[in-house]
């Protein structure tokens, strides 16, 4: 708090830099800006997350010591910022992109790419007015671009956005067209992600016949390409739709499995999301004693996140806080 006082900055803004200084890993000091963001991007979509942070932390250093046009500068920015909003911190992502709004002569490419991460950011903090707003210029910038890859990214934001605020038939048209997009262009990642979205979409809608097949696609293209965090995140699903099915022994199962895959990336949302399902059917199964240990792993889970989604909405708005608990009560 002394800290916070002196410099007028939140107490939560010193606890997210220590957080950071955990996280970082050392980087070879011989290394290029384009070799350190090959790595950082190998790394980001291998799940090391913390590694990533450091390649491209020390990318921007660089850059910034040899006076980069606004492009690279935005490069390494947006660069960053996808890394901090995997990682949770919305506001220090938020600042980055909006420090590349900034800057001027920027590319149709990257500006698009800019205001579609903005956008992402934004459905996460609940801004969903400004996330719609950011989410459809990228779309608009992409058209015409012709860049069928970049607006099928956008597509996929608008979907996340319009399921998050109530319109899952909506969101269900802008992932069906981008779904259609990664297949043809062989964009595997960008697939798996989309496919466990529209998943999830359907299986909202109590469409599981439908929804069920498209996460277990996701699940095998991640398992098969070596993305850790797709395969959390899908299991993490699939542990969901079993819920609402009613089947609480497979979701059990398929929680339990995420909750193993989640752990080795400290994937916060995703072990929040898995440990939330175990809860709900501890409830539902009548298992008092389970219920209580999992709601403590849970407060801790929600005690790490900034961003919210439907889970956290509906734990917040069923229990209170009583301190950040034990993670493995």
């Amino acid at each position: 708090m002394v800290l916070a006082n002196i410099y007028g900055k939140p107490i939560q803004h010193f606890l997210d830099r220590l957080e950071f200084d955990i996280l970082r890993e050392s980087v070879p000091g011989d290394l290029g800006p384009d070799r350190l963001r090959e790595l950082g991007i190998e790394h980001a979509q291998s799940g090391n997350l913390g590694r990533a942070l450091s390649f491209f932390e020390r990318r921007r250093v660089l850059l910034e010591a040899a006076s980069p046009t606004p492009e690279t500068a935005a490069q390494a920015r947006t660069d960053l910022a996808l890394v901090l909003k995997r990682l949770g911190k919305l506001r220090h992502a938020k600042e980055e992109l909006e420090e590349c709004l900034r800057l001027e002569r920027l590319s149709r490419r990257i500006l698009t790419r800019c205001l579609d991460l903005l956008a992402g950011v934004e459905r996460e903090m609940r801004s969903y007015r400004l996330a719609r707003l950011h989410a459809g210029e990228a779309l608009r910038l992409a058209r015409e671009s012709e860049d069928p890859v970049m607006a099928a990214h956008c597509e996929n934001t608008l979907g996340n956005i319009l399921f998050d605020s109530g319109d899952p038939d909506g969101a269900s048209r802008h992932y069906e067209t981008a779904v259609a997009v990664f297949e043809r262009e062989g964009d595997r990642r960008s697939l798996a992600v989309t496919a466990a979205n529209y998943g999830n979409c359907l299986v909202a809608a109590r469409k599981f016949d439908r929804g069920i097949p498209w996460i277990r696609k996701s699940l095998e293209i991640a398992r098969g390409d070596g993305f850790p965090r797709l395969v959390a995140d899908a299991l993490s699903g699939l542990a969901r739709a079993y819920f609402r099915k009613g089947d609480l022994a497979r979701c059990n199962d398929f929680a339990f499995e995420s909750i193993a895959s989640a752990r080795k990336g400290d994937y916060f949302d995703i072990l929040f999301t898995a440990y939330f399902y175990l809860w709900r059917a501890a409830k539902a199964g009548g298992q008092p004693v389970e219920e209580r240990r999992l709601l403590k792993s849970l407060r801790y889970f929600r005690s790490k996140l900034e961003g919210t989604f439907p889970e956290v909405q509906e734990f917040d708005r069923g229990t209170a806080p009583e301190g950040k608990g034990d993670p493995d009560a």
